[in-house]
């Protein structure tokens, strides 16, 4: 498969090894704001995600900031939660790192480096589960497949939809597809090697033959079509 791009992704250096020049890759990056879920076609709109962590959360070297990702990848979905992490309450301020987790276990070990214990284990007095256990819900299920209909319909390689809680300052979604996946640490759960090769199948797939359906044709055009006319089958007349 030969990837054409105006950026660098991290599984693209996978070419140098042979490609196949008959499959290419044309990855343009276009992204879609979403103003409510409402406007998101199906299946997205009806995809099943647990409660999203509260937004913000203090500490006493600033705050953290949690939104969750949906990435869509060779029609498989995974789920990140991103960790923003500011040192102040200026809102014009950029953050001082952002972090990508798709596993429970390295997500939790970094919040429990910045926040309290009580942080993540009480429970809000909204009767929600605690932040210890919706991050583990969240990140809970990885490579599903309810998206890959819709991918290979819609001849979508990779998508990435951001979701934040209503406490988000800024509560709009956006949809980007094509985007640059080393930006969201995408290696973590997906190794280069095994990036390429299931791109190139799901491309591949797109374009085989069977994936068209076939054109129906009429009685009479299948039988123009072998090269016979209304008088082929017909018994010549008796003299």
């Amino acid at each position: 498969m030969r990837i054409r791009s105006n950026f660098h992704d991290y599984y693209d250096s996978v070419q140098r090894h042979g490609q196949d020049e008959r499959l290419e890759f044309v990855r343009e990056m276009r992204r879609i704001e979403l103003s409510d879920t409402t406007e998101l076609t199906r299946p997205w709109r009806g995809l099943q995600i647990p409660d999203l962590p509260a937004a913000e959360y203090s500490f006493s070297g600033g705050r953290l900031c949690l939104s969750a990702l949906v990435v869509l990848f060779a029609g498989k979905r995974y789920t990140a939660l991103q960790v923003s992490r500011y040192s102040s309450y200026d809102s014009a301020e950029p953050a001082q790192e952002v972090r990508h987790f798709y596993a429970a276990e390295r997500a939790l070990w970094y919040l429990a480096a910045h926040l309290s214990a009580e942080q993540l284990d009480a429970a809000p007095a909204n009767g929600k589960r605690s932040l210890r256990v919706r991050v583990t819900r969240l990140l809970s299920a990885q490579g599903t497949t309810e998206l890959s209909a819709w991918a290979t319909s819609e001849r979508v390689p990779i998508a990435v939809l951001t979701l934040r809680s209503k406490r988000w300052r800024d509560p709009h979604r956006s949809l980007v597809i094509n985007p640059r996946l080393a930006n969201i640490g995408f290696y973590a759960v997906v190794e280069p090697w095994q990036a390429y090769q299931e791109l190139a199948m799901f491309l591949g797939g797109i374009a085989a033959p069977e994936n068209h359906p076939p054109v129906q044709l009429t009685d009479r055009e299948l039988v123009a079509k072998h090269g016979f006319d209304e008088r082929s089958f017909r018994k010549p007349p008796s003299k």
